[in-house]
């Protein structure tokens, strides 16, 4: 199953949009990235098992291929993380989005109400 997510990143002073493409498949566990990733992006893959084992959720099994777009530009960097996360929960479980939608958007609303409450104390 084929899932989508974004971020983003650097080339010198502009910033752009990268495609995260996710597309797992029943097979042998493997785990690829392609659209010219950096090293540290290849360290990606045990940074997301983590990441998602440590939540809570299960580690699904089978293939995935990431793909980062656009490809001619070089990614560096674990700031796709998330976003790889996100395709790869979501590309092989699809009865479980919503308990992770669920999770993640209460965890971005509580991010949002600190930092509210932060930039509030500072301004006082």
């Amino acid at each position: 199953m084929l899932s989508l997510a974004f971020s983003a990143a650097m080339l010198g002073i502009e910033g752009y949009v990268v495609r995260v493409e996710a597309d797992s498949a029943a097979g042998t566990p493997a785990f690829a990235i392609i659209g010219l990733p950096d090293r540290a992006l290849g360290e990606a893959r045990e940074r997301v098992r983590a990441a998602i084992l440590n939540s809570g959720f299960a580690y699904p099994a089978g293939r995935l291929l990431v793909n980062l777009s656009p490809a001619d530009i070089r990614k560096a960097g674990p700031a796709f993380d998330l976003a790889i996360a996100l395709a790869r929960y979501r590309s092989s479980s699809p009865w479980e989005n919503w308990r992770w939608t669920a999770n993640f958007k209460r965890s971005a609303e509580s991010f949002q109400w600190c930092w509210a409450r932060a930039t509030q104390d500072s301004q006082s």
